[in-house]
């Protein structure tokens, strides 16, 4: 295991290879973001092993719901710490990234898995998700300040998100997850669409700024992917 938490885009290499983050080094991760000293949420030592159980309840569910998970927590804490944000709101967004999916427990996998369009109801199911992960988490002290990270992480900045929130009532940490979700959503392999090039992710959010997502945040999560040198080609387009 590394000595530091890895900097800046080298941490996205498991991520671009489909490579789900080890669960160790999500220990390590944990207790890097010392959630301990958050001083508006209770977490500690209990607060950790229970995360870390309801990351693991995510892996028997669903293994992809549970790779995406991972990935989009450690994209989420890139564009947080791009932003330069306070370490407690870099703390929460990480953790409310880890957790977005959580709901998706209570959806059947012969949903989450159906390589064919869904039905209206079998939509109306997964639109429950965010609902659903809120409820799962409400018992926890600690995940107090996460829960609108989770239950507004499919909103849209034009208001026809899920719920139909409009951009001024949906929190900063659901539109960084928004954007990590999005993307790892479209360079990852799933069974109902093949992965797209990198190019092609970067136009889909550009495209999608001010409509789906934040174009402030688009444009400085597009600036981290193309920190590393086989990407820099990308960062004009």
């Amino acid at each position: 295991m590394a000595a530091e938490l890895p900097k800046g885009a080298s941490i996205l290499i498991p991520v671009l290879r489909q490579q789900a983050f080890p669960v160790p080094d999500l220990f390590y991760v944990l207790n890097k973001l010392k959630i301990n000293e958050v001083k508006e949420a209770e977490f500690d030592e209990t607060a950790v092993k229970s995360i870390v159980t309801l990351i693991e309840k995510i892996n028997k569910y669903h293994f992809l719901t549970f790779q995406h998970s991972l990935n989009v927590s450690l994209l989420s804490y890139l564009l947080a710490a791009k932003l330069k944000l306070s370490h407690n709101e870099l703390v929460k967004i990480t953790l409310g990234a880890l957790l977005h999916d959580i709901g998706k427990i209570y959806t059947p996998t012969a949903i989450l898995d159906k390589p064919s369009k869904l039905t209206h109801t079998e939509w109306e199911l997964v639109k429950l998700h965010p609902k659903n992960g809120m409820l799962a988490l409400t018992k926890y002290p600690w995940a107090s300040n996460i829960l609108p990270i989770v239950g507004q992480h499919h909103e849209k900045m034009d208001g026809t998100g899920y719920y139909g929130m409009n951009r001024d009532q949906i929190s900063l940490g659901a539109k960084i997850i928004s954007i990590a979700d999005a993307f790892d959503a479209m360079i990852s392999a799933r069974p109902y669409q093949k992965k797209r090039s990198l190019k092609d992710c970067f136009n889909e959010l550009k495209n999608n700024s001010n409509i789906q997502f934040d174009s402030y945040l688009v444009n400085k999560f597009i600036e981290i992917i193309c920190m590393e040198k086989p990407f820099k080609k990308y960062s004009h387009h």
